[in-house]
């Protein structure tokens, strides 16, 4: 887990779950959004969605 608490969500990293090029997908999971968690293929591209995409 990559974050305690934010919004009622979390922010979490699988080890089990990398690609060809070593990378760990990310996950956002947050409450108030009736939905699985949310797949990221990478850190990145996570913090992209978090910090940049309104």
């Amino acid at each position: 887990m990559i974050s305690l608490q934010a919004d009622a969500g979390i922010l979490f990293l699988d080890p089990g779950d990398v690609d060809d090029a070593g990378e760990w997908a990310a996950y956002s999971l947050f409450s108030w959004r009736a939905a699985p968690p949310i797949r990221f293929p990478s850190f990145t591209a996570l913090m992209y969605q978090v910090i940049v995409t309104p």
